[in-house]
């Protein structure tokens, strides 16, 4: 473990040979090469059954403090479309390294923070240190759609109490302490079928269309902290009709919102409902998920720690607002501070030619290192 970069790369590399794709949610293969990896430096792991084939991972090092600090991750990539591996320049799901950046499906999104932070966690057990704390290593499934591992995660009784979460999700390592919120659904709406021939009658189509008009109009200025972006909703799916000569009677919208810092989730919805509330027949609503928008302190000795090891390595990305949820959202809902610190452009993901610088990538593995062996605090209740 001497030389870092060798293990990492390596670890990154066998990860991202893995079709771990969600949906429909393939993570098992992740899954066994973590708990070979954490075996093999005799870090004690446990699984968390989520759903057949389908377990979060937790790899635990105790230490003098029974709360730990959490690095944690996902297992899980977006698929890849038939067109988008046409752009392509190689396959997706074998790494192929030029110009030193490895491309490959989660190269940055996030299989290089797992990696990154596997190796930080194995070089601290072969070092022989016990950390001021417990620490642990928590890679999870289903992240890239309904959150459900790091859900079934916020319950588990070694995260109790937690120190500070660290997201590993692309930042090109800037830190960030500001996280803006999402919350999603569908709407359902409902008519009658009739011969395509035929004008008139209750079109479903025309019900979402009205809604998607009025969506565009509606004023979010006022609502939270818009310094990093005011809060937005759109349409992004929509499903109707059986066939071209039939009416459809049903039609279905996928609504995404995106928020703004200090916007509850729980106020989009109502304004749907307020948008609805004359639609006849009634449509469905149903809520997928609420993540609320997120902020720590800099203050925070987490915080505090990262930013003077920044300095320290050299690491010059200014501070951000991360603009997607992570499954931080879920594991700081006891109160646990979070960052977001990661290797990778969050630009270049969910796209063709995903990669990763890999000096980045060791960089990511030093700082984690460094986060793990340096942090303390006596007491939780005494944080600032």
């Amino acid at each position: 473990m001497n030389d870092s970069a060798p293990c990492v790369v390596s670890l990154l590399k066998e990860l991202i040979a893995i079709k771990s794709i969600n949906p429909p949610g393939l993570e098992e293969g992740v899954h066994e090469v973590l708990t070979t990896f954490f075996t093999r430096f005799k870090i004690p792991v446990q699984s968390q059954s989520i759903a057949p084939g389908r377990k979060n991972l937790i790899a635990h090092l105790p230490g003098k403090n029974p709360h730990p600090l959490v690095f944690t991750g996902h297992m899980d990539v977006v698929p890849v479309s038939s067109k988008e591996r046409l752009r392509w320049l190689s396959d997706p799901f074998v790494p192929t390294v030029q110009n030193n950046r490895l491309y490959g499906r989660g190269a940055a999104d996030m299989k290089s923070g797992l990696a990154a932070a596997a190796c930080a966690m194995a070089q601290v057990k072969y070092e022989g240190l016990t950390l001021p704390h417990d620490l642990l290593f928590c890679a999870t499934v289903d992240e890239e759609f309904t959150m459900r591992g790091s859900q079934a995660l916020m319950s588990d009784p070694l995260l109790k109490d937690a120190l500070g979460i660290v997201v590993c999700e692309p930042t090109s390592l800037a830190l960030c302490t500001k996280g803006k919120g999402r919350t999603f659904g569908r709407i359902t709406f409902y008519g009658s079928t009739g011969h395509g021939s035929s004008p008139g009658g209750c079109n479903a189509i025309d019900a979402a269309v009205d809604l998607i008009q009025r969506m565009k109009a509606e004023d979010f200025s006022r609502c939270g902290d818009p310094s990093a972006g005011e809060t937005f909703w759109r349409a992004l799916s929509i499903h109707a009709g059986v066939d071209p000569d039939v009416v459809p009677d049903e039609c279905v919208l996928g609504i995404d919102a995106r928020l703004a810092l200090d916007h509850d989730p729980k106020d989009i919805w109502l304004r749907m409902d307020r948008l609805l509330s004359q639609q006849s027949p009634p449509p469905r609503v149903v809520v997928l998920d609420e993540r609320a928008p997120f902020r720590t302190p800099k203050e925070d000795p987490l915080v505090r720690l990262a930013q003077r090891l920044r300095h320290e390595l050299h690491l010059t990305a200014p501070n951000d607002v991360f603009p997607g949820t992570t499954d931080g959202t879920k594991l700081r809902a006891q109160g646990a501070p979070c960052i977001i610190i990661g290797p990778g452009d969050l630009s270049c993901v969910h796209r063709e030619n995903e990669s990763v610088d890999l000096e980045e990538v060791h960089q990511a593995f030093l700082l984690y290192q460094r986060l793990m062996k340096e942090f303390t605090i006596e007491d939780p209740l005494l944080r600032p």
